[in-house]
């Protein structure tokens, strides 16, 4: 049951709200352009000073990827030979059918297990990593002998803050 009862509804509307809309004004901001400065001058004649390489391979890492593909290749290599002598069985008790069928579910377990094998051996090559770091210099560096850096007012910068 429901406590409110009123079931008239009100289908005005408030028409006294004001229609004028308040406008701003944009105004470009300025810019203080009383100082000038032009970019650094770079000298283009970096030469390499030192290169070397180092093996980054995180070995143990490729270590236990090798290792999970030996477990694949462990379990499809030990369903290959339960196939197949399950196979031999049926073959002996003369069921040619079912050991054909279980002979051709070895085969194709041997050649999972074959293919974890191989992958399991890749991963040693493939996965190694080479880091080379070059050390570069310049004959000279940043010109910046015609920056007036005596004249920054930085008094209006908060450099209290706690973060």
């Amino acid at each position: 049951m429901s406590d409110y009862t009123d079931t008239s509804y009100d289908t005005g509307y408030d028409s006294s709200y004001d229609t004028s809309y308040a406008t701003t004004t944009y105004t470009e901001p300025t810019y203080d352009t009383s100082w000038s400065a032009e970019a650094p001058a770079v000298d283009p004649s970096w030469t390499q000073v030192d290169s070397y390489s180092y093996d980054s391979t995180d070995w143990g890492y490729v270590a236990e990827v090798s290792q999970d593909h030996m477990v694949d290749y462990n379990m499809a290599d030990d369903a290959g030979w339960a196939l197949y002598n399950a196979s031999t069985e049926l073959w002996l008790e003369g069921d040619t059918m079912g050991a054909y069928e279980l002979n051709t579910m070895s085969i194709e377990a041997f050649s999972i297990a074959d293919d974890s094998w191989d992958a399991s051996n890749q991963v040693w090559s493939t996965m190694d990593q080479t880091t080379t770091v070059t050390t570069w210099d310049t004959g000279s560096s940043y010109d910046t002998s015609s920056y007036d850096t005596s004249s920054y007012d930085t008094s209006s910068y908060d450099t209290s803050s706690d973060w």
